[in-house]
């Protein structure tokens, strides 16, 4: 499972960047400050997920008395992840609802998604924003299509 997340993890950041670059000319400033959270946010679970994945095992093997404790540099380290991530991915929909990049319902959903998915490693806490993020590349993918049609 710690693989799968860190592909998804992986492509969730390429893909922001990616979709980020797209729109950049509408989004402004704002949408520029809503992105650089939302891949900051991203990138910091991102460095959550790798730990988990590699780190932890072997914590958990040399001091397993160190799992389950935490330090207070630790619990902020944690809150500013994930805060940081539900913010991020909220203010980034936002910025795509404010420019009108994508029909209004997937902009709200953005919203939504990041203020639900907070608590981000937990995976049907990632449901609204994977399907978002779904329904966005769809509607892109469908807007490519049109246009090399027309062209």
């Amino acid at each position: 499972m710690s693989g799968l997340n860190l592909v998804g993890f992986f492509l969730l950041i390429l893909t922001l960047v990616l979709v980020y670059f797209r729109f950049a000319d509408r989004l402004g400033r704002f949408g520029f400050a809503a992105f650089a959270a939302a891949l900051l946010g991203t990138c910091l679970v991102y460095g959550d997920v790798w730990f988990e994945a590699f780190a932890t095992p072997l914590v958990a093997e040399l001091a397993p008395e160190a799992i389950g404790r935490f330090t207070p540099s630790l619990v902020l380290g944690a809150v500013l992840t994930f805060v940081g991530f539900g913010l991020g991915w909220a203010l980034f929909g936002l910025s795509f609802f404010l420019a009108r990049c994508a029909p209004r319902p997937v902009s709200a959903l953005l919203i939504a998604a990041g203020l639900y998915g907070w608590q981000a490693l937990t995976a049907p806490k990632l449901v609204p924003l994977a399907l978002a993020w779904g329904t966005l590349g769809v509607l892109l993918w469908l807007e490519d299509r049109r246009g090399s049609r027309a062209s």
